[in-house]
C-alpha cells in the first residue's frame, strides 16, 4: 500500500506557505534600470523640453500656485522601478515611500496623487537624462492628472508639518495589482498634485537618487512578496518525489543488507 507522506508532505507545505516563505523586498529606483526624475511646464519660459535627470530633487507643483514673478508652472515626478528581483513571485503589502527635502509652512496639508503607466507600454523605456514634459509618456498637458495610458492608484497627503527626511507612504490595493499585473520587470510611476491651489497643489520637493544627502531615502518600494501558487506547486511536487524515491529506495537497501548478511 502507497504510503500517504508524500501528500502529508504537499498539505502541510501548502497549508504553512504564506506563513514561511513571506519575505521582505526594497526596491529604490537605484537598483537595475530604476530611475526618477521631474518633467516642468511653465507658462513665461520654454521649459516643456528641459531634462531635469540629474536633479538631486524631485517635484510636483500646481500651476495655480504662481512663481514668483506671478506665472503658473506645473510639474510631475517620474519613477521607474526594476522588478526583476520578485520575478514569478506575489506581492502581497506594497507601499511606495518617499523623503521630503525640506519643511514647508504650516498649514501646506496637500495631496499627491500616484499613476501607473500602463504595463507593456512603449514608453516604459524612457531615458532619464531625456524625459521632458513634451516627451513623456502618459503625460496629459495639465497639472494634475494623465492620458489613458497611466491609471489612478493612490492618494497620499503630506501633513501640515511634515519636516526635511520624513517619509510620504503611497499605499493602495490598486498599487497592489498593478504590481502583480506586471509582465516586464519594470514598472513606471507618475506623482501629481491633486490642483485646486495652496490648500491641495503646493509645491513638494523630495529626495532623487542623486540627492547624495546622508541618510536621505531614495524613492523606495517597500515589499512583501510569496512565491506564486504555480512556484509553490512545483516545490510540493518536488518534495513528493523526493519521498517517493526514498521510500522506493529503502526496502531495496534494506533487502541487498538482508542478503549480504546471510
Amino acid at each position: 500500500m502507497p504510503s500517504l507522506m508524500p501528500f502529508a508532505l504537499l498539505y502541510l507545505f501548502l497549508s504553512t506557505l504564506s506563513a514561511t516563505s513571506a519575505w521582505s523586498a526594497t526596491i529604490t529606483t537605484e537598483d537595475g534600470v530604476g530611475a526618477d526624475t521631474y518633467v516642468r511646464w511653465r507658462e513665461d519660459l520654454p521649459e516643456s523640453d528641459t531634462n531635469y535627470g540629474d536633479a538631486t530633487t524631485l517635484r510636483t507643483k500646481d500651476p495655480d500656485v504662481l512663481n514668483s514673478s506671478g506665472f503658473g508652472n506645473a510639474r510631475k515626478i517620474y519613477l521607474r522601478f526594476d522588478l526583476t528581483a520578485i520575478d514569478a513571485q506575489e506581492v502581497v503589502a506594497a507601499a511606495l515611500e518617499l523623503s521630503f527635502v525640506a519643511a514647508e509652512p504650516a498649514g501646506t496639508n496637500s495631496r499627491l496623487w500616484l499613476f501607473g503607466l500602463e504595463d507593456g507600454h512603449p514608453g516604459e523605456g524612457w531615458g532619464e537624462t531625456a524625459i521632458t514634459w513634451n516627451n513623456a509618456p502618459g503625460n496629459a498637458q495639465s497639472c494634475c492628472s494623465t492620458s489613458a495610458d497611466a491609471a489612478f492608484l493612490a492618494e497620499a497627503i503630506r501633513p501640515d508639518d511634515a519636516e526635511a527626511f520624513d517619509v510620504l507612504r503611497f499605499a493602495s490595493p490598486e498599487l497592489l495589482d498593478f504590481l502583480n499585473a506586471d509582465s516586464d520587470g519594470r514598472a513606471t510611476f507618475i506623482i501629481t498634485g491633486a490642483g485646486g491651489g495652496n490648500d491641495e497643489g503646493i509645491f513638494n520637493a523630495f529626495h532623487s537618487k542623486e540627492t547624495g544627502a546622508v541618510d536621505a531615502l531614495p524613492p523606495t518600494l517597500e515589499l512583501t512578496v510569496v512565491p506564486e501558487p504555480s512556484t509553490a506547486l512545483l516545490l510540493s511536487l518536488g518534495l513528493m518525489s523526493l519521498s517517493s524515491m526514498r521510500e522506493r529506495a529503502t526496502p531495496d537497501r534494506r533487502a541487498r543488507r538482508s542478503r549480504g548478511g546471510a
